[in-house]
């Protein structure tokens, strides 16, 4: 190997480990930090106390999918009116 392309391969190792470090930071830091942003924290909360499971809901394409949404908003309509 030369000199060059050494420096090239670590390069790739630097960035390789830096993606894999931004991934990490983005699931297991940012995107758990917006489940208690204001508009997602209702929603977050009425799928833990019904126990949906919401990826199974929010992607595919059935009559559990209409009701669960239907549920949801009208969960998060009581809450509004409530206030």
């Amino acid at each position: 190997m030369t000199k060059g392309s050494s420096k090239n391969v670590l390069r790739g190792w630097f960035r390789l480990g830096l993606g894999l470090a931004a991934f990490w930071l983005l699931t297991y830091v940012v995107l758990p930090l917006g489940q208690r942003l204001p508009l997602v924290e209702p929603v977050m909360q009425v799928i833990e106390e019904a126990d949906i499971p919401a990826g199974q809901y929010w992607y595919t394409q059935s009559e559990e999918t209409a009701q669960g949404v239907m549920y949801v908003r009208n969960t998060l309509n009581g809450i509004e009116r409530r206030k």
